[in-house]
């Protein structure tokens, strides 16, 4: 079976971003850039348990397998060495394409 390279969303420019939570005192709210100028992957690690919200732009999704946010919605995480890579995959979808431990997507 041939192999076919991962090729990112074309606007990728610039190495992935990399956020945790450690050292908050409360839930850490973190928004996406919009998918269609987003110019990196971005890898969130709740490090405490406090957690970590991301949400999506308006307009864009977050898909995490099966599950998927509603337009501008969030993957929320509160569970310590959780861990969520997102990449967008078209001008309107962030896609896990790694997730440790538990995320709610709403």
């Amino acid at each position: 079976m041939p192999t076919v390279p991962f090729t990112p969303f074309a606007g990728l420019k610039t190495l992935p971003v990399l956020v945790t939570n450690e050292g908050a005192v409360a839930l850490q709210v973190e928004q996406l850039p919009p998918a269609a100028s987003a110019e990196a992957s971005r890898t969130y690690y709740v490090q405490n348990v406090n957690g970590i919200q991301v949400t999506a732009a308006a307009g864009d999704s977050i898909r995490n397998g099966a599950s998927v946010t509603i337009l501008g919605g969030t993957a929320t995480s509160v569970t310590s060495g959780s861990c969520l890579w997102l990449v967008p995959i078209n001008a309107t979808e962030w896609v896990a394409l790694s997730s440790v431990g538990v995320w709610v997507l709403l």
